[in-house]
């Protein structure tokens, strides 16, 4: 009995074994068994690393506060607030440094003259460049905190803050044509911080960041005629939808404007501090300087398309100041805490 069982036991072994061998042969383990050397695909979102856009970090002046970009001779500048200088890069090398006022924080380029206008804080000064040559300085009313250009006129507005700003003067815009004050605007509010010029409507947005508010003025009879809710340091106009873009530091947004109404606003990075428009792509990018500044999270970049966020990513060092290279398709921003210039590829807004 007991060889009988052992007998049967054995045989059942070999059959079972000669089925397993046969499956394996007819290639069922393939298709059944997964690999362990390949990789499983899972009916899920996939969240993509993001490539990096920075192309190159320039060494720059203390305290890097501003950049504007002269589309004629294709040259980046930057203000040095720590070190009274104008720092002149090319591509992405420093070729001059030029000596202004004292305590710069804000620059512009008027394209019908090709200067560079230069905001002098301490001192109520602009200073006036034409490539790398300091040609002129211009005595204003009181500090100067940011500029707007009149295409139609082919003026520079300048906003001066003044007492409010605890330094001597009052507050206002002037008139800038060529290298001579042509006209003052007294209408602003209690510290203009920010300015941006809408020529559709011939109106003048002053962001006065002590009370809180944007002022609209009027231009043909210098009259406020609308004071909208809005802290912002940092505004830009955008030619192809006729909107102003206004960025708040303190609640991270930017607001779209359209006239004298608030269209959207739009959640952004983490303190939003400078802006700056994209002729080439109808875009308009927000540098946040995070932490940096008083805020939370990274630095960083972001893309907005007419009111919508496209993307953002991690970029800069604390950044005051940002402009767009046309011909390039770059992003120069200047980093207040490390003294340096993050070039960064515009490609970014397009990334998946």
């Amino acid at each position: 009995m007991k060889i009988t069982t052992i007998t049967m036991l054995v045989a059942f072994v070999i059959i079972a074994v000669i089925i397993i061998v046969l499956f394996y042969q007819k290639g069922y383990r393939a298709s059944t068994v997964p690999s362990y050397n390949s990789t499983p695909t899972y009916n899920t979102t996939t969240i993509s690393v993001a490539k990096s856009y920075q192309i190159a970090n320039i060494a720059v002046g203390s305290h890097p506060a501003g950049v504007a970009y002269d589309a004629s001779n294709k040259y980046v500048y930057v203000v040095n607030s720590w070190s009274n200088t104008v720092s002149v890069i090319s591509g992405t090398s420093v070729i001059a440094n030029i000596s202004v006022g004292i305590d710069p924080r804000a620059i512009a380029y008027n394209p019908s003259s090709d200067y560079i206008y230069v905001g002098n804080y301490e001192n109520g000064s602009v200073s006036i460049i034409s490539g790398t040559s300091l040609i002129g300085t211009i005595q204003i009313n009181s500090a100067p905190v940011g500029f707007a250009y009149d295409n139609s006129s082919g003026q520079m507005y300048v906003a001066y803050c003044g007492s409010a700003c605890g330094l001597g003067g009052s507050s206002g815009i002037s008139a800038i044509h060529g290298t001579e004050i042509v006209a003052n605007i007294t209408s602003s509010g209690l510290s203009p911080d920010s300015i941006a010029y809408d020529p559709h409507y011939n109106y003048m947005y002053v962001g006065n960041f002590a009370d809180g508010t944007l002022s609209i003025i009027a231009l043909s009879n210098d009259t406020v005629i609308s004071v909208l809710p809005i802290i912002t340091m940092a505004m830009t106009y955008n030619p192809s939808n006729g909107y102003i873009y206004a960025a708040s530091f303190d609640n991270d947004t930017v607001s779209v404007i359209s006239n004298n109404s608030i269209l959207k606003k739009i959640a952004i990075g983490s303190g939003p501090r400078a802006i700056a428009f994209d002729s080439s792509n109808d875009q308009v990018y927000v540098a946040d300087c995070g932490e940096g500044c008083g805020g939370v999270g990274k630095s960083g970049l972001a893309a907005i398309s007419n009111s919508t966020l496209i993307t953002n990513i991690t970029a800069g060092s604390a950044p005051l100041g940002l402009a767009y290279d046309s011909s390039d398709n770059y992003l120069y921003m200047a980093n207040n805490d490390n003294a340096t210039v993050s070039v960064v590829s515009a490609n970014f807004s397009s990334q998946s």
